[in-house]
């Protein structure tokens, strides 16, 4: 009996071991949703630079994580923001305005349509555009900030660091939870930004 309650009592402590590493590897949080179709709209419209190329490359950070997903970038001028509109207009549109919570970029979703929508501040430097771009993308994704500062989806942006402009492990393995189908498991690994 003895010898019994002892391997149960490893067991456990075993188990409870692994849980706890489990845990302390992946930090994402995931926020429960994702659009349909992950095409997103861009409205270059109260824009002070020509920014279509680093948006792109924001939303572009996401590809090649898993199989079963592809994010686009389409131009639609004149798109409504449901973040400064509030308006519905069937298309996840990225475009600029100011929002009265003074962040660098915001996020809106519509939970009946999938509708998600980013409306980043003209006002976003020093901060590099591409990140704020990944990073909301992965909110429409379905990620909600990590507790992994070198993650993407950290919820500040470190100034006096390097911009983190892909996905970091933590952040793919979130849109894996999400998504399936994912080419590898990801551990620390280091890109160059």
């Amino acid at each position: 009996m003895r010898k019994g309650c002892s391997a149960f009592i490893l067991a456990v402590t075993v188990w409870a071991t692994l849980c706890i590493a489990v845990k302390e590897a992946f930090s994402y949080e995931v926020n429960g949703l994702h659009p349909i179709n992950p095409v997103f709209s861009y409205d270059p419209t109260g824009s002070n630079i020509d920014a279509g190329a680093l948006v792109a490359e924001g939303v572009n950070a996401w590809n090649d994580i898993t199989r079963s997903l592809t994010v686009r970038l389409t131009s639609a001028s004149g798109a409504a923001n449901l973040c400064d509109t509030g308006k519905l207009d069937g298309y996840n549109t990225i475009s600029w305005g100011y929002n009265t919570l003074g962040y660098l970029a915001i996020t809106c979703w519509n939970l009946r349509t999938g509708e998600c929508d980013i409306l980043i501040s003209p006002n976003y430097e020093p901060a590099d555009l591409r990140q704020i771009v990944a990073h909301e993308i992965g909110h429409c994704l379905g990620l909600n900030h990590s507790a992994d500062s070198n993650a993407l989806m950290w919820p500040t942006v470190p100034l006096n660091a390097p911009p983190v402009l892909l996905p970091q492990a933590d952040d793919r393995n979130g849109v894996c939870a999400i998504y399936g189908g994912c080419y590898r498991a990801y551990t620390s690994v280091s890109y160059d930004n």
